[in-house]
């Protein structure tokens, strides 16, 4: 009999489990593996720049180290410019070639038109004599024909008495009717000699219309040279403009990512030498997939949590949607799994910050998905949300943000932590100093040692003093020059000449009076070479007439202190001790004496000194009353030059303060009063005086009982010039370094 199988049945209990861990399985791969409807992820996202090679180079240096917090506009990476500078070199000899072409060329004009003139005056001296010839001999026949006709008559009457014969008369007659006929002629000959004249005369007009006034460029015959010039100009520019681009800068206050390249490293175009990032993150990048993202709407709130185990969580709302893009790797599994794309959500940060590129999780409050927007902090979620304002230069540099890798506090009171001292790097300085920009084509004409400025609203540039213009040893040594400033920090390529002067030496003050009349002077001081010129004892008075400065009076101070009558006046004004840099015969004034800073108070003007200072090592400010006359009469009358305030300042680190001279002055608007001092000492071109520390100084009370506080400190730092900018509360500082490209910065002050 066949033995019957029985279906296995296996017993209920275990078809229980069996079910419920394919439930569980499943449930956990939904949770896992499926879109969140309510939830997604999202990294912290930052803005990032890199400092990239805009064309093949060697890296000179990197100014920057990793983790290290930046400025905007602070140079992070320099280039090697050695061969634009050849390029640079070229390009100026072309300009140079060029215009000298063009100068000859004008020569050769005259020189031609000179001797087209010549010609033109030739012909007409021989066309003139040879109707004056003409006209001479027409002279001698009319007078041979009128003694014939006497002859005749005489004659005549002898005939007529029969006391002759009629042969004599016959040939006076035929010799009258010949010289008559040389009268016609030479008569038709007279006038076409004075036709010619005036033909000859009309031509030397026309030609005289057409001579090239001596010095004109504008001729039509020069325009291939003046083309030529432009050309070369464009392309110095090309190249000079490529050079900037050799030195890298901050576009934005951030921090030091990553360093990729080392100095003398090759670059090519493109590649990036390090990366920045900002260090705040304000907003998430969201990624959604599938209904989630067709269901976002703008403004819906979020709370966005952070996977660092604390369980913060912050408050933002949706901003835009940014396209499909890729799963960024912190958010993709191991090994990959789909989706490995997403739509891109931007999420705004309400409150709190997470790092950049930290993985988090967004999830999204009731309303949002069902396309009503929710509600923040009282007003519509879509409503225009204020951005944070960023922190001032001078915050920033003064309370720099945590370490990077450092997790954001979470909200709520903060503890009280004792002050951080910032690290001594350039980046964190509240000052950020920069070079002045200088053009190549100002870079060949002139040296540059920039020791005063004035703003100029009218022509929107600051006008700026040099200590040297021209180069050394060069046809424009010494030119009457001043330059052009822009709000960028660059200089313009050509100087401003001063109309009425003809030479210039170690100017070192600039003012600006009520009436809006500019003020310049030297620094009155001994050169080098144990001399006292002229130039270098200037005080002019300047006005700006459209695009051109014109000198209207100057006088020579340091000869005006010499002649005054009263044997202690030099004493009384702080002048005791003779320049030991004057030659032993050197007569006239031969004090000690360095002016540095201009300043009006109402209608006198302060004259601040570097050097000398009193017995006190305190900084001496005189005050000259009615300054006009001082320029016309070249003297100084009693009494007209007083001192008006004794300033004890002290610069350099803390600690080991050093005393300090006046390098500018400046009265703001409000009656207040600044003063831009440097230490004493570190010889500079003779200057015994100049030091290498600096600071910005306000000074209240002045001039009976001055109270003097610090604006801000440039210790190692060559100041020289100070000046009020276009913006409120912003001063513009110069700073000289000899021979190296000058540089400038912006200080705040309220």
């Amino acid at each position: 009999m066949p033995r019957i199988r029985r279906p296995l049945r296996l017993p209920a209990a275990l078809l229980f489990w069996l079910a419920w861990l394919a439930a569980a399985a499943g449930a956990a791969y939904f949770y896992y593996d499926s879109p969140d409807f309510s939830a997604i992820t999202g990294v912290g996202d930052t803005t990032e720049s890199h400092a990239t090679a805009p064309e093949l180079a060697r890296i000179m240096s990197i100014e920057v180290s990793l983790g290290q917090r930046v400025r905007k506009g602070q140079v992070i990476v320099s280039f090697d410019t050695a061969a634009l500078q050849g390029e640079l070199e070229v390009a100026a000899a072309q300009i140079a070639k060029a215009q000298a072409d063009l100068t000859a060329g004008m020569a050769i004009l005259q020189r031609d038109a000179a001797n087209d003139r010549l010609a033109f005056e030739k012909a007409f001296e021989i066309t003139d004599a040879g109707m004056l010839q003409a006209q001479v001999q027409a002279d001698v026949d009319r007078a041979a024909a009128e003694g014939l006709r006497k002859q005749i008559a005489w004659w005549h009457g002898r005939v007529q008495q029969q006391l002759v014969g009629e042969q004599p008369l016959i040939e006076l007659r035929s010799e009258l009717a010949s010289v008559e006929k040389r009268i016609e002629s030479r008569s038709s000959a007279v006038r076409d000699w004075q036709q010619r004249v005036q033909r000859v005369q009309g031509r030397l007009q026309e030609f005289s219309k057409v001579l090239p006034a001596s010095g004109d460029a504008t001729r039509p015959e020069l325009a291939p040279l003046h083309a030529q010039i432009e050309v070369s100009k464009a392309l110095l520019a090309q190249v000079d403009a490529r050079r900037q681009l050799l030195v890298v800068r901050a576009p934005f206050d951030g921090v030091v990512h990553r360093v990729l390249l080392q100095p003398g490293d090759v670059a090519i175009a493109g590649q990036s030498v390090l990366t920045l990032r900002k260090p705040e993150v304000d907003r998430v990048i969201g990624y959604a997939i599938g209904a989630v993202a067709r269901r976002l709407s703008i403004g819906g709130m979020v709370r966005v949590e952070r996977r660092d185990g604390t369980g913060m969580r912050l408050r933002g709302h949706v901003l835009g949607f940014g396209g499909v893009a890729p799963l960024p790797l912190q958010l993709q599994s191991v090994p990959p799994r789909a989706p490995l794309a997403a739509e891109e959500i931007i999420i705004a940060l309400d409150d709190g910050t997470v790092l950049p590129g930290e993985p988090v999780d967004v999830e999204f409050t009731p309303g949002v998905l069902n396309g009503k927007p929710g509600v923040l902090n009282g007003k519509p979620a879509n409503a225009a949300v204020p951005q944070r304002a960023s922190s001032s230069p001078a915050q920033v540099a003064a309370a720099p943000g945590p370490p990077v890798g450092t997790p954001p506090q979470p909200p709520g009171p903060k503890p009280v932590a004792p002050p951080v001292q910032p690290p001594p790097q350039v980046a964190l300085d509240p000052v950020l100093v920069t070079d002045v920009q200088v053009p190549a084509a100002l870079q060949v004409r002139t040296r540059l040692e920039l020791s005063a400025l004035v703003w100029l609203p009218e022509r929107d540039r600051y006008l700026v003093v040099s200590d040297d213009t021209g180069l050394k040893g060069g046809a424009d040594s010494g030119a009457p020059w001043l330059f052009a400033l822009r709000r960028d920090g660059h200089l313009d390529p050509e100087p401003w000449p001063i109309h009425g002067l003809r030479r210039v030496d170690d100017l070192e003050a600039l003012t600006r009076g009520p009436d809006g009349a500019l003020w310049l002077l030297a620094s009155q001081s001994v050169s080098r070479k144990g001399k006292r010129s002229e130039a270098r004892s200037l005080m002019a008075r300047l006005e700006l007439r459209g695009d051109q400065l014109h000198a209207t009076a100057s006088a020579n101070l340091a000869a005006a202190l010499g002649n005054l009558k009263d044997p202690q006046a030099l004493s009384t004004l702080g002048l005791t001790k003779r320049d030991g840099g004057l030659g032993k015969r050197a007569s006239g004034f031969d004090r000690e004496l360095d002016i540095e800073g201009l300043a009006f108070e109402g209608k006198a003007l302060l004259l601040a000194l570097k050097h000398p200072l009193d017995s006190g090592d305190t900084a001496l400010i005189w005050k000259l009353d009615e300054p006009e006359k001082l320029l016309h009469s070249g003297q100084l009358s009693a009494g007209q030059l007083t001192v008006w305030a004794r300033l004890p300042l002290r610069v350099g680190p803390a600690g080991a303060l050093l005393a300090a001279g006046v390098a500018d002055l400046l009265r703001l608007p409000d009656g207040r009063l600044l003063v831009l001092a440097t230490a004493l000492g570190d010889a500079d071109e003779g200057h015994s005086e100049r030091g290498m520390h600096s600071a910005l100084l306000a000074v209240d009370g002045a001039p009976l009982a001055p109270k003097i506080s610090i604006v801000s400190n440039f210790n190692g730092l060559h100041a020289e010039g100070l000046a009020l900018g276009p913006d409120p509360g912003k001063l513009a500082v110069v700073f000289d370094r000899g021979v190296a490209p000058p540089q400038w910065a912006m200080v705040a002050f309220k």
